[in-house]
């Protein structure tokens, strides 16, 4: 379904309370992490990857994973105070820590890192050809920026979201297809080097997603009516009831991984 496009100005997580419940129902399943980090170290190796960034971290959800699958250490930059202090309520080891700051100039010096990670975020960047800039300006020569987003094709395909169709038209008007990420991103001067699809489980049964869905920790559903969310909620219901409420809930997301170029 195609809306009328709208204006959508940024999402502030520091004026709503998503972060509260945002650990709870954004939980990452077991095989998650470890999926998503196969991939990205098929190009970004662990024995070379010594200091990580990850760029708008939220309440933290990757921080941990990063850490002990490249045995390196974590820089979390993340601009909103409420889901920073999410994060810092879990228990941090010295080799992570928690910057506040914007991707669009980012508290580091010039190559300085050696992987830059990216989930789910991208489409809250103010300004995303400066924050492409600024990746690039703090990665090691040579080194590598791994982002994990939707997509429109891969939003299309999200079943749960057509039940909330004018929730699902501000993703649709805040990210991009997979054709123009790539060329904006490589406008910053880093080299396109790989794009695959993951199927990833979210959660174990439609009932677990159902319920965390509920809390409604997903920007897009903040910015709807509460009518259009409890309305889209029963729609979701009935398609679950449908599928059976005990089968395993899957969904596919992008992962790019760009690169810039050895000196």
């Amino acid at each position: 379904m195609k809306l009328k496009k709208q204006e959508i100005k940024p999402f502030d997580y520091d004026e709503v309370d998503i972060h509260v419940n945002y650990r709870k129902s954004r939980v990452l399943s077991e095989t998650t992490p470890r999926l998503w980090l196969s991939a990205i170290s098929k190009f970004a190796a662990v024995e070379s990857t010594e200091l990580i960034v990850d760029l708008g971290s939220g309440t933290g959800r990757f921080l941990e994973p990063l850490r002990s699958w490249f045995d390196a250490s974590v820089i979390g930059i993340e601009p909103s105070a409420n889901m920073s202090s999410e994060a810092v309520k879990e228990d941090l080891i010295d080799d992570v820590q928690i910057v506040r700051g914007r991707a669009e100039n980012i508290p580091l010096v010039e190559n300085s890192i050696d992987l830059v990670f990216i989930s789910m975020a991208i489409h809250h960047f103010r300004d995303r050809p400066q924050a492409y800039r600024e990746i690039r300006r703090i990665l090691n020569a040579g080194k590598f920026l791994a982002i994990r987003t939707p997509t429109h094709e891969t939003l299309n395909n999200l079943e749960w979201f057509k039940c909330f169709p004018s929730g699902l038209q501000v993703d649709i008007d805040r990210m991009l297809p997979k054709d123009d990420l790539i060329k904006e991103v490589c406008n910053s001067g880093l080299e396109f080097v790989h794009h695959t699809t993951i199927k990833q489980l979210t959660a174990n049964t439609y009932r677990e997603f159902f319920n965390n869905l509920s809390l409604r920790a997903v920007s897009a559903l903040k910015q709807i009516s509460d009518e259009e969310f409890e309305s889209g909620l029963n729609r979701f219901r009935k398609y679950c009831e449908a599928v059976g409420w005990d089968e395993s809930f899957y969904e596919s997301f992008d992962l790019f991984i760009f690169g810039k170029r050895e000196q």
